[in-house]
This record gives C-alpha cells, structure tokens and sequence, in this order.
C-alpha cells in the first residue's frame, strides 16, 4: 500500500538485531503483498477452463484486455510474467481461496492432476499409447515415439483441459521452453509446425516425495512459482513485549506446528490467539530448545495446511536460495510476505557457543527468523535465524540459517510429535 497509513495505525517501528520487530503493525490480510502489479505466479496451463470467464459474467473488479479478450488485472514484465499473468488472470475473480494478490484479491491455484497432464502424463513415454489413442494417432507396433508441442496443444483441446489452447501458442512454448532448460522435458526434434516446432520426451527423475507434489517445478517457472508455492505455508506469528508488538516467522510443519526460532518466542509473549492463514487458532503450548536456535509453537486444535510433498536437505554451497518472511515494512499498514534471493556462502560454520550455522547473502530483516530458506530446487533449506554481526565492525555482518540437519536434531530433544518431511531422494 502506498500513502498515509490509516487512522489509527501507528506505522513507525523499533527494530532489534534479532529476528523479531517492535511496532503495532500487524498483517491485516493472510496472504498480501504490497508489489503495486497485481501478483503474477503461475502459469495455469491446464486450468484455464475455470480461469476463462465469458464477458457477461466476470465481476466488476475485473478488467477486460482487448487483446485476448479475458478479463485481467495489470500486466507485469514480459516473456514468462506474461504468460503467468494470461493464464491465470482471471482466477481472482472466480474462487475464494486462502490467497491474496495485490489488490487483495483471492485466487486458487491449478490441481496436482492438471500439472501432471503437463509432464508425467503427456510426454512421458510410459503414457505412449494412451495419448496416441486420445490424439487417434496411428498405431506404431513396437516403437515408442515422443509428441510435438502441436499433438500437446490438440491433446489438451481434445481432452477439454484447455479448450482453446491453440489461442496460446506462444505462452505454451514458453513454459515448455522453461521446462526444457531446466531438464524437465528433453528436445527429441523438430517437425514442420513453425510456431512450435519441438518434440519432447520427459526424462527428469523425480523422488517419491517430489512426485507427491509440485515443488520440483520452481526451477522451471521461477521466483513468481516459489513465491505462491511456499507462500500458504510461512506464517506471521505475533507477540508482545514491554507493550509493544513484536513478530517474527513460522513454517508450518504439522495440522497443529509451527517452526520458528527459540529466540522468537523468548523474545516476545506469543498471543494465544494467532490469525493464520484466515483462522483465528489457539495456542496450545510454545517450546524453545535450550541450546539451538529452534522452537515449536504447538496450537489447541489441526487448524493449519501443512504440504509435506515439500523436502527439507541441507544446503549446498554457492546454490541459489530465497528467504521468505514477515519483516515490518515502513509507513505500510500492513506486513505483508518478502521473498528476498541469494546464495549459499557456507554451508557450516560453528560460533563461539559452537552452534552450528550456515551462511547466505540474502538479506533477512528483524521479523525474517523462524521463516524458510528455499533452494531454487523447490527444497526447504533450514530457517532463518539471528545475522552474525560485529557491533564495533558494523560492515561486517553475514546472514545466518539453521540447516536441516541441526533442525531435525533439534526436534528429536523437543516433547513434540513432530519430524520434517525430509527429502531422502528414495
């Protein structure tokens, strides 16, 4: 948000070197984002039957585009945010859901069978005969052969997961393209349809845990993909201390945890009543490992959304990470989620206290502990935790994380219930 802050709303803050913040700003919507450019993130290929709306039923809020005749909000970039913004423009104005766009908008992502026809049902060689009988394609005795972008297009039409599919060609090229550089799909050719002339096969190898979900595609489709994916999951959790507000971040791990940092909840009195995600929950009980940075709010009942299908590992030095997390936003009315990029530096390294940590060279603001780091792999690193700074050497400072390892350790010494879903590539 832009402008004053609203009567009432105090937007100033006093912020500490740890993870938490001082202020009486809290978030004001589950899932906001102050990017004036209404939110683009997926490319809703498949979904685009629920994402079309005729011109005489869309909703006031929506704009038409003369171009392509949906009815959208802003356009943001080029190239893939494009596509992002055609696909999925018009989801807004259709579902209520449990997330936020710019304007406060909800919106709901596509299902896991419509990304499936994207790469394991469609171009995999293991569906061979069956898309050939959905395309009435003919019969090739003992061979196996890889499609073209323009059976993919008819297929999807064919099969009414995307009626006007061939309206699209050049945003469907363009995830595919995205998909291709990132070895999801292999190029086996080209044909004579000039506009997307390739033909694929998918040959990626996905664990049992990635195939459970869709987090294995934030290579391919980006930040705007990770932003949305992981977005649901990272909460803002709030607190008071000495009569001000205080915050930091949480994942959520369980129907009824959350993991955040052992100094979040030292350093404020958790609320017993947190609004996540559109529920107002009841805290249980908070717990704080007494020697690593690590901590548990536990609530009365499964009020949250958990998505185990995501893997924890640990870091990989020089590997590009995202931090996601609730830091305050000066004169904003609101705490709305940062995504902020960068890599692995280290990827161990003991203090003075001989607690373990690794390093990363994304910024992470007071209110950022207790918030995931994110590989661009799609895979949950360890958490934000207090930066590594020098107060008479103010230039030096580095950015600090627990790992999954030491997380994991964590947890097992902590009365709760609880494991992270770790990816073990079986």
């Amino acid at each position: 948000m832009q402008g004053a802050p609203p009567n009432g709303v105090q937007a100033t803050f006093s912020m500490g070197r740890g993870g938490a913040y001082r202020g009486n700003i809290r978030s004001q919507g589950d899932f906001a984002t102050t990017r004036v450019v209404e939110y683009a993130t997926i490319p809703s290929l498949v979904d685009l039957p629920h994402n079309l709306v005729p011109a005489d039923r869309h909703p006031p809020h929506c704009r038409r585009n003369k171009r392509t005749g949906l009815h959208v909000g802003k356009k943001t970039g080029h190239g893939m945010h494009e596509l992002f913004q055609t696909f999925r423009a018009t989801t807004p104005c259709l579902y209520p859901h449990h997330q936020f766009d710019a304007n406060f908008n909800r919106w709901k992502p596509p299902t896991g069978k419509q990304w499936q026809c994207m790469r394991s049902i469609f171009f995999s060689p293991m569906r061979y005969d069956e898309n050939r009988h959905a395309l009435a394609a003919p019969e090739t005795p003992g061979e196996t052969r890889p499609f073209s972008v323009q059976q993919f297009l008819t297929y999807l039409e064919q099969t009414n997961i995307f009626p006007n599919a061939m309206q699209f060609i050049p945003q469907v090229k363009g995830v595919l393209d995205a998909m291709e550089r990132e070895g999801i799909l292999v190029a086996m050719g080209n044909g004579p349809f000039v506009a997307a002339p390739k033909f694929y096969y998918t040959m990626k190898f996905l664990s049992k845990r990635e195939e459970s979900g869709h987090a294995w595609l934030t290579p391919a489709l980006g930040p705007d993909y990770l932003y949305w994916h992981f977005g649901p999951h990272t909460v803002h959790l709030i607190g008071d201390n000495d009569g001000q507000e205080r915050g930091g971040t949480g994942w959520i791990i369980s129907d009824r945890h959350v993991l955040t940092c052992a100094h979040v909840i030292g350093d404020m009195d958790v609320r017993p009543i947190q609004h996540v995600k559109g529920r107002d929950c009841a805290v249980r009980c908070t717990y704080q490992h007494p020697t690593i940075d690590v901590g548990v709010v536990e609530f009365e009942e499964p009020c949250l959304q958990s998505d185990t299908t995501i893997g924890f590992r640990d870091p990989v030095i020089g590997e590009q990470l995202f931090v996601l997390g609730y830091p305050p936003v000066p004169m904003s009315s609101e705490a709305p989620l940062i995504l902020q990029g960068g890599e692995v530096v280290n990827e161990s390294i003991a203090d003075y206290q001989r607690r373990q940590v690794f390093l990363y060279s994304a910024i992470a603001r007071p209110g950022n502990s207790g918030g995931p780091i994110v590989a661009r792999t799609g895979h949950i690193l360890g958490i934000v935790t207090e930066d590594r700074y020098d107060p008479e050497r103010p230039q030096v400072q580095f950015f600090a994380g627990i790992s999954t390892s030491t997380i994991t350790r964590a947890l097992s010494e902590l009365p709760v219930d609880v494991e992270l879903p770790l990816e073990t590539y079986e």
